[in-house]
């Protein structure tokens, strides 16, 4: 019953709203443009020129809008921004914002998980040019932050909070969207860098535009010999180091049809090997171990159109498609093993300009997991059979925005799931800008992950007293709201931030052991709850010659199965970023990144952190410039994962030319 009164609602919307189109058309300023006006005139005198004061954003509604049309938590990360901070990875840029939580293996290669604000690692949402990536074969089906460059993008987005409406299962704690160039104009960019472990890294970027096609192409690899995944103070006398390579190639190309018609196709292709270290069994402590090897590949490429037939009317489709492949070997037990996922997706997305300040959408979207996987030893070979899993999603959208002063959107979905069926998610959030420059918003909304393939139907291991994976999980729940406050100082020069946000989980799919037969396999048996406080501050001064930028989170988290907080969630992270440009041709760049204590397994407590790393560039020539980039410049010893070695003080020296 609650189900068809919210379609009711949201369909009298669409209707309400297509009258009042018809009406605007015979009369330019109707009542309610002229009532929108009315109340807010006195905030629009003040505001001046603070409209559009924000940058581009797509993923929040799936529409490209200015940041101040959006009642989310968000951050854009600028293709300038990457190219000052010379970051080589995706994980290391993005962990440096408010809410973000990386954890890893060890450098170069090792396992890396991104968190929003508390929750799973596999309830953060991976979007590159709108493909949702993920690997269907891994054991909690989400994304490993390893291997993913930088190469070819434009923007990157993180956005806070819930967003399983519009992206389904898996949005649960955040998005992480990327999306690569299209470029207006021929350039070419290309650069070299070596230093600490060894390490030698070129890339080459170039792009265009002629004849109406857009066209952009990168191409990047890293060798080094990298450092011990087994950390020196865990294991002393430690001799070998573990070595990782890694290539990426990404193209991306639109040609414009007619002015209204677009049709365009990206690609990506990421290659690693690297040499890493692990127990030795399920109860032994790490080991450095030089016998062991992992291999992976993420392929994925998208082919799609976007179509405006009518002033108030256009519509996108997107097919993609998304590869994973991984394989690991153990020379000195002579065992190998390799699991590949595969995801198949079709969206199509309608969007409805009924009025100047008026949009309602609605789309579609249907995908197909596949996971496969081999094992084998001296002795047995276990080749499980190919297993999937289907998914459609109907979702509504209506956002009502009155240019950047106030608005408000109302989201639903309803996805039916192969295996568990039928499951609603719905979303409200609202912003208002007040006379004193005071920019309210708020968001309430609810979301799912569904369980993973691995969870579903994991073959079962009797010596290892795995009954296997369970087919009558239900998807994990959530529930959540926050509330936001931005105060604009000084035109837009200043803007301080706040926000408090809270999450409910429950429904969690956790490992269950029995305490007498010692059998486990894969339950619905836990929840928990994650609430805190984000700060920041962006401020730009002296005319762009001096760019700060700060945030300050504090997290609360409680896991009510275990009575005890979630793992690896840092209490609180503090981080800073300033840029420097003191004559002309110098860029300097600081980063202060801390983290604070959390726990890695159980009752064992990791120690908080402080990182700072530095960036200075020198313009040589208007088209070439040298840099030195210096990491953990304190020389600080920490760990991110119990006994998985960082690296200490490393420097690294580069040249970058553009054309």
């Amino acid at each position: 019953m609650q189900l068809k009164t919210v379609i009711s609602v949201l369909l009298a919307i669409f209707f309400l709203n297509a009258a009042c189109a018809g009406a605007e058309e015979a009369k330019k300023k109707g009542a309610i443009s002229s009532l929108v006006e009315e109340v807010t005139e006195p905030v629009a005198k003040i505001a001046g020129g603070l409209v559009n004061l924000d940058r581009i954003v797509v993923s929040p509604d799936k529409l490209a809008e200015s940041a101040g049309l959006s009642a989310s938590s968000v951050s854009v990360i600028s293709s300038k921004d990457m190219e000052e901070e010379k970051k080589l990875f995706a994980k290391d840029i993005i962990s440096g914002y408010n809410g973000v939580a990386l954890t890893e293996t060890g450098a170069f290669g090792g396992s890396a998980d991104i968190r929003i604000r508390g929750a799973n690692s596999n309830h953060t949402v991976l979007l590159i040019d709108g493909i949702k990536v993920y690997d269907p074969s891994s054991a909690s089906g989400g994304f490993n932050f390893a291997n993913l460059t930088l190469d070819n993008m434009e923007t990157v987005e993180i956005v806070r909070g819930p967003q399983s409406t519009l992206y389904g299962s898996d949005a649960m704690g955040g998005i992480i969207s990327m999306q690569t160039k299209k470029p207006d104009a021929p350039f070419l960019e290309t650069g070299i860098e070596a230093g600490s472990y060894y390490t030698l890294s070129e890339f080459v970027n170039l792009g265009g535009f002629e004849k109406g096609l857009h066209y952009s192409f990168a191409f990047s690899q890293l060798n080094t010999e990298g450092i011990s995944k087994a950390d020196k103070k865990t294991i002393p006398n430690i001799q070998e180091t573990d070595p990782y390579r890694r290539s990426s190639f990404s193209a991306r190309a639109d040609y414009d049809i007619t002015d209204s018609l677009t049709a365009g196709f990206t690609i990506r292709d990421i290659d690693s090997r690297n040499e890493y270290d692990n127990p030795g069994s399920r109860t032994a402590r790490l080991r450095d171990n030089d016998s062991l090897l992992g291999k992976s590949n993420l392929l994925l490429y998208s082919v799609y159109a976007n179509h405006k037939p009518f002033n108030f009317y256009d519509y996108s489709v997107t097919y993609s498609y998304v590869n994973t492949f991984r394989q690991d070997f153990d020379y000195e037990a002579a065992t190998s093993n390799w699991y590949e996922g595969t995801v198949n997706r079709f969206d199509y997305q309608n969007n409805f300009r009924l009025m100047d300040y008026d949009t309602f959408s609605i789309g579609y979207d249907y995908a197909m997991d596949i996971s496969d996987s081999y094992y084998a030893t001296r002795s047995t070979v276990s080749d499980a059979p190919k297993v999937f899993a289907r998914n459609s999603g109907l979702y509504l959208q209506n956002k009502i925005h009155y240019e950047e002063l106030m608005g408000s959107t109302q989201n639903m979905r309803v996805d039916y799931h192969s295996q568990f069926g039928t499951y609603t998610t719905y979303k409200i959030d609202g912003f208002f800008m007040a006379p004193t420059m005071t920019r309210l918003r708020g968001v309430w909304a609810t979301s799912f992950k569904a369980p993973s393939l691995y969870q579903l139907y994991a073959p079962a291991n009797p010596g290892w007293l795995f009954l296997g994976g369970n087919t009558s999980l239900e998807p994990e729940k959530g529930r959540s709201y926050e509330f936001g406050l931005d105060q604009y100082l000084l035109g837009k020069k200043v803007k301080l931030g706040i926000t408090y946000f809270h999450n409910r989980f429950s429904n969690l799919i956790k490992y269950v052991t029995d305490a007498v037969t010692w059998q486990s396999t894969y339950q619905n048996a836990a929840k928990a709850k994650t609430y805190g406080i984000e700060w920041d501050i962006e401020a730009d001064l002296f005319d762009g010659r001096a760019v700060i930028s700060a945030g300050m989170d504090f997290t609360k988290t409680w896991d009510y199965s275990t009575d005890m907080a979630l793992l690896r969630v840092p209490k609180n992270q503090l981080n800073f970023k300033g840029k420097f440009t003191p004559v002309k041709k110098l860029f300097i760049e600081a980063d202060v990144y801390y983290n604070g204590i959390n726990f890695t397994l159980g009752t064992d407590k990791m120690k908080p952190y402080t990182k700072v790393d530095l960036v200075i560039e020198y313009e040589l020539l208007k088209w070439l410039s040298a840099y030195c980039r210096i990491e953990n410049l304190l020389d600080k010893h920490y760990q991110e994962v119990r006994g998985y070695a960082e690296p200490g003080f490393s420097a690294y020296g580069g040249i970058r030319a553009r054309f």
